[in-house]
């Protein structure tokens, strides 16, 4: 395998490893205070962090203007660093993944109407070397409902598939390979009361959606009391339920923003912890 065939498969790896818009910036006023690679720490409510069973912990830093400046991935003993950079009006323009302290990938992003429509994976040496393509495709309410991977290897090659109901729930999920196969599905059946993700909090601080997996944020969680359906894959290659979890506690803070959610099941738990500061 050559070097750029290298670096594709190990990025396209990444991004088929981990789980889990409009940039409406509501920025919060900042401290002057500089950390030492130029960060910000904001003053008033702010996403520090979060950290979920099975798909690593995330740290976020921030810019003078209130955009998420970089975040740091820790999965299995490794470490991965995004960089990100916005234009003049707070778009995002591009991010670098650094795996390890080695270059991996760099990302371009073009807009149509304000939103993201098209992403480029690119040589992060020379930004010449496209070793992908991402198109992503929104509802009237500016949802992400679409997100392909076109790498050119059909085994991998993939269409991520949202559907929300009228509250913004996400709903359903499903991975689906461009020559039609089903990989993947979840499926959200929603009780109790919405309340406002974590994830939204990024959304107005210059990260659409989950950066590079293509993963949509919603905007609001389901309530108390929801099932997660998980369909996967068997050996034939039908898809089959894996697991049913139910949404049993949720934390919320005086910002209204979730700050843990425990899905329970008679297998196990998934357990998602966001470290919010100054938000009670």
């Amino acid at each position: 395998m050559n070097f750029a065939g290298y670096k594709k498969t190990k990025a396209l790896k990444l991004k088929l490893s981990l789980v889990s818009v409009l940039i409406a910036l509501a920025l919060l006023p900042l401290s002057c205070k500089k950390d030492g690679d130029g960060s910000v720490t904001p003053q008033g409510c702010y996403l520090a962090g979060f950290q979920s069973t099975g798909t690593g912990s995330r740290s976020f830093a921030y810019n003078e203007k209130g955009l998420v400046k970089t975040f740091n991935l820790s999965k299995d003993g490794y470490n991965t660093k995004f960089d990100l950079t916005y234009d003049d009006k707070n778009l995002l323009i591009s991010s670098i993944c650094t795996i390890g302290g080695e270059l991996a990938f760099k990302e371009k992003y073009a807009y149509e109407n304000g939103r993201i429509s098209t992403v480029t994976m690119v040589d992060p040496k020379n930004d010449i070397g496209v070793w992908g393509t991402h198109r992503i495709k929104y509802d009237q309410e500016g949802r992400i409902i679409e997100y392909t991977n076109e790498f050119g290897d059909a085994p991998t090659d993939s269409k991520h598939i949202f559907e929300y109901n009228a509250q913004g729930v996400q709903t359903k999920y499903e991975v689906v390979l461009l020559k039609g196969d089903l990989k993947y599905r979840q499926i959200i059946k929603p009780a109790g009361t919405p309340v406002k993700s974590a994830e939204s909090y990024l959304m107005e601080h210059g990260v659409p959606y989950e950066l590079p997996l293509g993963y949509a944020f919603p905007k609001v969680d389901p309530g108390i009391g929801s099932v997660m359906e998980l369909y996967a894959t068997d050996l034939e290659g039908k898809i089959v339920l894996v697991n049913s979890y139910t949404l049993n506690t949720q934390k919320v803070n005086a910002k209204g923003f979730v700050e843990q959610s425990l899905w329970s099941t008679a297998k196990g738990e998934i357990l998602n912890n966001y470290s919010f500061q100054g938000c009670n």
